[in-house]
């Protein structure tokens, strides 16, 4: 179903975090001219950029934090934001969020979580980013708490605080599609997930996932009222939004699962998820929630030598999709045959 047809080469390695990928694929319609593509991977202290457009592809990193080698901030995760009417690229480390423009080169906004400014504590951090009605950028902490970031002027920023988990928060997901009655969830280390019907004006907690301890790794919001989350085990389980219970659970990876990602088929309806994990495999999924739930693994492909740590879909049919891998450089990219 899938073959590798491409590499992308990075500046430096990828880190061993979980969904350590990310793309910003920007349309140049007015120009008459095809879409370009951005990828970025977390590398310790400092973001993998790549950029290719028009057949010229360039390599770059960027040093978030410069400091002494005690104080330096290990970056936890890095992600495009598509707002109304701009681009920004937001880090989470364990200093706080910091809201760059699309190509990471100037800082428009930081939130500082750290209470001593002449010591990191380690127990403070932010993970998990995710962007809700092209507006709100909500990135979690340890503590629990979802920082809820907003265009404010010509900067941002701290709209409000959501505090509804007890443990560190691992994953955020959101979704733009306005016929989904959840399109905001989170997801923390005891396997708690939250679902919410987020607005400009309220923010209402539609259900919650019972917790059974195993720290959920990846969340993704898919069609037909289902979250889609991965564990440490290696599971995936498929969610029902609306009422928090579990439908379905799939022994999908040997090891840890590191990343997924989720997209509905326009002309079908199907949904499709591709999942990688520890075990060096990755596996595509076809769920489909009509009159009854069916789901079918159609591809998976194990990759030698290396442990994939980050994937995504590179546009909403499933044409091709992307995957990192732990300590090298190359992002291998699978197309549909």
């Amino acid at each position: 179903m899938y073959e590798k047809t491409k590499s992308h080469m990075l500046h430096a390695s990828v880190s061993n975090l979980f969904d350590n990928l990310d793309i910003l694929i920007e349309d140049h319609k007015d120009e008459g001219m095809s879409s370009s593509i951005s990828l970025a991977c977390v590398n310790q202290f400092e973001i993998n950029f790549v950029h290719s457009a028009f057949g010229i592809t360039s390599s770059t990193s960027k040093i978030i934090v410069e400091k002494s080698e005690e104080m330096k901030s290990i970056i936890n995760q890095a992600k495009w934001c598509r707002l109304h009417n701009q681009d920004v690229f937001v880090v989470a480390n364990y200093e706080g969020v910091l809201v760059y423009d699309a190509k990471g080169l100037v800082m428009m906004f930081w939130h500082g979580i750290q209470p001593n400014t002449d010591a990191l504590d380690f127990n403070l951090f932010c993970r998990g980013i995710a962007c809700v009605d092209n507006k709100f950028i909500c990135v979690g902490s340890s503590i629990g708490q979802v920082l809820i970031i907003t265009p404010h002027k010509s900067s941002f920023h701290l709209y409000k605080t959501r505090h509804d988990h007890d443990v560190a928060i691992t994953s955020l997901a959101a979704t733009d599609d306005v016929t989904c009655k959840v399109n905001f969830v989170s997801a923390d280390d005891k396997g708690s997930i939250f679902c919410y019907n987020f607005t400009a004006q309220s923010i209402s907690n539609i259900s919650q996932t019972s917790c059974d301890g195993i720290p959920c790794t990846s969340v993704k919001i898919a069609d037909n009222d289902m979250v889609i989350a991965g564990y440490m085990t290696g599971y995936i389980n498929i969610i029902n939004s609306l009422t928090g219970l579990v439908m379905a659970r799939i022994n999908a990876h040997a090891r840890i699962l590191t990343s997924l990602d989720v997209i509905k088929q326009p002309s079908t309806g199907d949904v499709y998820a591709v999942s990688v994990g520890e075990d060096s495999y990755i596996r595509v999924w076809e769920i489909r929630n009509k009159s009854k739930l069916q789901i079918k693994q159609v591809w998976y492909h194990a990759l030698s030598d290396v442990q994939p740590c980050g994937v995504k879909f590179c546009d909403k049919q499933g044409k091709s999709f992307l995957t990192s891998c732990y300590d090298t450089k190359e992002v291998l990219q699978f197309s549909r045959t």
